[in-house]
């Protein structure tokens, strides 16, 4: 597999680095592993898709420039690929809005606005302190206009919706096998991984005993499914879910590291599957995204009499508070009267609330 836009550099002790050629500024190093290797095919996409800047090359001392700066450090290679390609979005960003500006008439005042107004201003946050201690340090700034930057308060909303088995029929009966539409949602529905996670699995993860284990990319824990092996018992019933994504995958017209590669053999980033999935749901008349479908296999893990356990061992999440956020929407009417696993596991009342009368 021969990748586009890689430049090759020999240092002086004759180590060979890796870069990503850009046009529009520094070009960006990739990490030293092999490269079939699934992070460094994540590092390659995220390169090849970071954004071309607005207006050319920005002038020294500018927010622009040392961001530009930030990006293309050594700093960025230390850091897990899920928070790197994070603080690469919103990096392109602020220099999209505030690129032109001097780094030395950056006050707090102006961070925290920019922070108040993100559609994320958590990692917002994040972002900025973590590009000013870098800045410090490198000798751009003195002092940490980052500092004591204080979070919006915003009412609280209930995230994604989970996608339903109704939503998962209809999206099979708008999206034929064989599209990529289906291929990317299939696999999503199944192993419940997070976007981040599900554009690097490939049969190379897939063990021995017919189950798929990955680190993940967020949390660096182990998450395990069943792909080939037996279903567990609460699982039973799942098995539809499971025979829909392999006539999925044993469709495809060519094969790769990464079941959701492109038709060229390009792994696709975190950032397209979600367009994809959102855009193919909206076409399907289902108003959801693809963080849903990790919901939507999480709350039938836990309608199937799964414990948390069981749950967190399949989607990764790790710690039962996580779990309950994915499952809180759970039919607690059938929970009531159990479902007839429900009764053969007896695991209804692990996802009731411990004082039922003060969570009305």
């Amino acid at each position: 597999m021969r990748l586009k836009g890689i430049k090759k550099v020999r240092s002086a002790g004759g180590k060979t680095y890796l870069y990503v050629r850009r046009t529009d500024g520094p070009d960006i190093r990739l990490p030293d592993l092999p490269t079939s290797d699934p992070e460094f095919l994540r590092a390659y996409t995220d390169a090849r898709e970071t954004p071309k800047r607005l207006g050319g090359a920005f002038k020294a001392g500018s927010i622009g420039a040392v961001f530009t700066a930030v990006i293309a450090s050594e700093d960025m290679h230390t850091i897990s690929p899920g928070y790197r390609a994070m603080i690469r979005r919103h990096a392109d960003d602020i220099r999209t809005n505030y690129g032109a500006a001097p780094i030395h008439g950056l006050e707090r005042r102006h961070i925290q606005q920019d922070v108040d107004s993100s559609s994320a201003p958590s990692h917002r946050r994040k972002v900025w302190r973590w590009a000013a201690k870098w800045a410090i340090r490198n000798g751009f700034i003195e002092n940490n206009p980052a500092e004591s930057l204080s979070l919006p308060r915003r009412a609280p909303t209930k995230g994604h919706p989970a996608w339903t088995s109704d939503d998962v029929n209809k999206f099979r009966n708008h999206w034929a096998i064989g599209s990529r539409q289906r291929l990317i949602m299939e696999v999503l529905q199944w192993t419940g991984a997070r976007i981040s996670d599900a554009v690097l699995l490939g049969p190379q993860h897939i063990g021995a005993d017919g189950v798929i284990a990955y680190e993940q990319q967020k949390t660096g824990g182990m998450a395990y499914c069943p792909w080939f092996c037996d279903l567990p018992t609460y699982a039973d019933e799942m098995e539809t879910d499971r025979a829909s994504m392999h006539r999925t995958l044993d469709a495809r017209s060519s094969k790769h590291l990464t079941f959701l590669a492109t038709e060229h053999s390009i792994s696709r980033s975190a950032k397209s599957i979600g367009g994809v999935v959102r855009k193919a749901a909206h076409d399907a008349g289902i108003p959801k995204s693809a963080h849903g479908l990790r919901k939507y296999r999480a709350t039938r893990l836990a309608h199937a009499g799964a414990t948390p356990h069981q749950i967190g061992a399949w989607t990764g999440h790790e710690s039962l508070k996580e779990i309950e956020h994915y499952t809180k929407s759970m039919d607690r009417r059938a929970a009531v009267s159990g479902t007839p696993s429900e009764q053969r596991n007896g695991k209804v009342t692990e996802f009731l609330p411990k004082n039922p009368i003060k969570s009305l």
